[in-house]
C-alpha cells in the first residue's frame, strides 16, 4: 500500500462517523456605556481577517447580512423589539489543519444604546471525528473586545492579560472577589515560590493561560509574599504557595472544601510534562464550567433564535393561499429555516447535555472511589497505631475558633467523620461560643462513638462527653438527610442541658452513622434545628 492511500485510509478511520456540532465554551457579560457600533467594529474586523471577500457596506452599517466564500460564511441578523435591539452574528471557518473541522463562532449584542449592553458568544466545531481533542481558546472576538471595551463578567472586568498582585491593596481586591456571592467565572492564581531564584513569578505560562480563558476565568499572579496572606483569609488548606497554582471555582468560601478547587502542586511543574497538564487542565475546565453555568435563552442568546424571531416578524400578515407573491414565499422559507435549525441546535445541545452529565457522573464516581481508597489508608493507619498501643488523638489542640475548625476537622478527624456541605456552610456563621467543647464532641463521635459502631459494642445512648454535653437519640427530631447521592437519617445527637434554644449557648450536633464508609456523617450543627416534633 502506498503512502497516500494509507493516508487516506488513516483520515477515513478518524473521519468515518457522522458529522456532529459540538459547544466548545460560551462567554456572557455586559458592555458599559458602549455602542452598538463600537461592539459590531470589533466583530467585523475579526471577521474580515477570515473572509475571502470584503464584507458589504451593510454589515458595518449595522444591516442582515449574508456572505458565502470559499467555505468561509458570514451571517448577520437584527431584530428590533420593544425591550431592545439585537444584533446577532455567525461565522462558520474550516479548521486550517484538520480536513472536515468547522468552527462556528456566534456572538450577539443585545439592550438599548443609553443603557449597557448585554453580550453573549458561543463557540462550536463540527467534525465527524470520534474523539475530539482540542485545547479550548476563547475567539477573537473577546480578545479585542477584552482589550479595546470594557467587558464586565460576573461582577468584575475580563482582561486579556493575568492581573499581577503587587501591594496589600490588589491582595485585598483578589481575596474579595474570590468569595464575592456574585461571581460566576473561577479564579485561576499562579504563585511564586520563595525558594526560587524568581519568587515573584508563576511557574506556568499564565500569560497563555489568561488568554485562552479571557471571558472564562479570572487569572491572576500571586508573587511568594503574599501567599501568606491568602493562607491567614482562607487556611493553608484552601490557599496556594510554593510555585503551585489552583483554581477557585464560583461559589468559594473560607469554609469550603479544598478538595472542590483543584491544586496543581508547584513540585508538579518543574518538569514540563506537569506544566502542560496544569495548563491543558485549566483551559478545559474552564470552558467545560462555561458550558454548565450558563444557560441558553438566559445568558447566552443563539444566533438561530434571533434568526427565526426576525423571520417570524417578517411575516406580518395572514396570507392567502390564492394570493402569494414571491415575496411573501421567501419570507415564509426563510421562517421554515430557521425554525429548523433553532431545533435541531436544540437536539444537538440536549446531546451534548448528556454527555456532560455522563462525564461529570465519571469524574464524581472516580472521586468517591479516591476519597473512599484514602479514607480506608487512614483508617489502617489509626488501627496501627492503636495495635502498638498509641493514641493518635493523645494530647491533640483542639481548635479555639469557628476559622480554624473546618481545616482542623480535615487534617485530624479524615476518614472517620465528615461533615455534609449544609453543615460545613453553617460553619461560618455559627454563634455558639464554646468552640472547644464542639471539638471535643466532634472528636469523641470519631473515636470512642465510631469504634463501638464498628465493633457493635453497646450502646452510646446518654453518654456523657464533658460535664454538661452527652450523647443522645433523636427520638422525635430524627430527620432525613442525603451524603453522596444516599438518603441517611440522622437519629442521634450531641447536646447540651440548660433547656435553651439560644444559640450562643445551645449545643447541638446531629449525626447519622454511614456503614459503607464506616463514618460519622454530621449533618447538623452547632444550634438546635426545627423539626416536625420540636
Amino acid at each position: 500500500m502506498n503512502r497516500f492511500s494509507e493516508a487516506l485510509r488513516d483520515f477515513e478511520a478518524t473521519n468515518s462517523g457522522p458529522v456532529r456540532e459540538r459547544e466548545i465554551l460560551r462567554v456572557a457579560g455586559i458592555l458599559p456605556n458602549c455602542k452598538f457600533a463600537d461592539v459590531r467594529k470589533q466583530v467585523l474586523l475579526w471577521a474580515k481577517k477570515r473572509t475571502p471577500s470584503e464584507l458589504p457596506q451593510d454589515a458595518w452599517n449595522g444591516g442582515p447580512v449574508e456572505v458565502l466564500s470559499g467555505g468561509r460564511s458570514v451571517h448577520i441578523e437584527t431584530l428590533e423589539t420593544s425591550s431592545g435591539n439585537l444584533w446577532a452574528f455567525r461565522n462558520d471557518d474550516p479548521d486550517k489543519n484538520v480536513p472536515g473541522r468547522v468552527w462556528t463562532t456566534e456572538v450577539t449584542v443585545g439592550g438599548e444604546e443609553s443603557q449597557d449592553l448585554m453580550l453573549s458568544l458561543r463557540q462550536m466545531v463540527s467534525s465527524s471525528e470520534g474523539e475530539l481533542h482540542i485545547e479550548p481558546h476563547v475567539p477573537g472576538p473577546i480578545l479585542q473586545i477584552a482589550e479595546k471595551l470594557e467587558f464586565i463578567s460576573g461582577g468584575a472586568a475580563v482582561s486579556k492579560s493575568p492581573k499581577n498582585i503587587r501591594n496589600e491593596n490588589d491582595l485585598a481586591k483578589l481575596l474579595d472577589l474570590m468569595e464575592r456571592p456574585q461571581r460566576t467565572l473561577p479564579v485561576i492564581i499562579a504563585s511564586g515560590d520563595e525558594r526560587g531564584s524568581e519568587p515573584e513569578q508563576p511557574l506556568i505560562d499564565i500569560d497563555s493561560i489568561a488568554r485562552a480563558c479571557c471571558g472564562l476565568a479570572h487569572c491572576f499572579v500571586l508573587p511568594a509574599e503574599f501567599t501568606y496572606g491568602l493562607s491567614n483569609a482562607f487556611g493553608k488548606t484552601r490557599s496556594v504557595f510554593h510555585g503551585g497554582v489552583r483554581i477557585f471555582l464560583p461559589g468559594f468560601s473560607s469554609q469550603s472544601r479544598p478538595l472542590d478547587h483543584r491544586l496543581f502542586v508547584g513540585d508538579s511543574l518543574k518538569d514540563i510534562s506537569g506544566r502542560e497538564l496544569c495548563e491543558s487542565s485549566l483551559r478545559q475546565l474552564s470552558a467545560r464550567l462555561s458550558l454548565s453555568k450558563t444557560r441558553l435563552g438566559r445568558e447566552i442568546v443563539t444566533f438561530s433564535s434571533v434568526r427565526s424571531a426576525a423571520s417570524r416578524k417578517a411575516v406580518t400578515e395572514p396570507v392567502s393561499p390564492m394570493g402569494i407573491d414571491g415575496g411573501e414565499i421567501a419570507a415564509i422559507r426563510t421562517q421554515l429555516d430557521a425554525m429548523e435549525n433553532e431545533l435541531v441546535e436544540a437536539k444537538a445541545w440536549e446531546e451534548q447535555l448528556t454527555n456532560l452529565h455522563d462525564e461529570m457522573e465519571e469524574r464524581a464516581l472516580a472521586a468517591e472511589g479516591q476519597a473512599a481508597s484514602a479514607a480506608f489508608r487512614i483508617q489502617q493507619l489509626q488501627s496501627l497505631f492503636e495495635a502498638k498501643g498509641t493514641d493518635p488523638d493523645e494530647d491533640v489542640e483542639l481548635p479555639t475558633s469557628w476559622s480554624e475548625i473546618g481545616d482542623w476537622i480535615d487534617a485530624r478527624l479524615a476518614g472517620r467523620l465528615v461533615l455534609v456541605p449544609s453543615a460545613r456552610r453553617s460553619l461560618k456563621k455559627a454563634k455558639f461560643e464554646d468552640v472547644s467543647a464542639v471539638a471535643q464532641s466532634l472528636l469523641w463521635l470519631a473515636s470512642d462513638c465510631r469504634k463501638r459502631r464498628i465493633s457493635g459494642g453497646g450502646s452510646v445512648g446518654e453518654e456523657s462527653i464533658m460535664e454538661g454535653v452527652r450523647n443522645a437519640s433523636c427520638g422525635g427530631d430524627t430527620f432525613d438527610f442525603e451524603h453522596q447521592g444516599q438518603k441517611m437519617k440522622a437519629d442521634w445527637h450531641v447536646k447540651n442541658g440548660g433547656n435553651t434554644r439560644d444559640p450562643k449557648r445551645c449545643l447541638r450536633i446531629y449525626y447519622g452513622w454511614d456503614s459503607n464508609s464506616t463514618q460519622i456523617v454530621v449533618a447538623s450543627l452547632p444550634a438546635h434545628i426545627e423539626t416536625g416534633a420540636s
